[in-house]
């Protein structure tokens, strides 16, 4: 039963350095950024998304309709709100639609 307990708590050790560690850590963010953005977007905004990356607490979206892209631009400070909220924490800073 004692070693069942170090190899739990071995790979418990494990993973959360792995969470932790500076290069996943950026990488999943990155990936829960972008899938938060998917769920809260709804299907015609998707439509007309050609390109999401996230780099440093900012959001880059490429929109391909000029339209879409002014009136998310409006509404930019409350789609981070939605993000943050729906990630549990803040950290989309900004999203830049391109």
């Amino acid at each position: 039963m004692k070693d069942e307990d170090k190899n739990t708590h071995s790979f418990k050790e494990l993973a959360d350095q792995l969470l932790n560690s500076p290069g996943f850590k950026a990488r999943y963010t990155a990936a829960r950024v972008k899938e938060s953005w998917r769920s809260l977007m709804a299907d015609n905004a998707m439509h007309y998304t050609s390109g999401l990356r996230y780099h440093k607490g900012i959001l880059y979206v490429h929109i391909t309709s000029a339209a879409l892209r002014d009136e998310l631009n409006r509404g930019k400070s409350l789609i981070i709100d939605l993000i943050n909220k729906d990630l549990g924490e803040q950290i989309l800073k900004d999203i830049r639609f391109l």
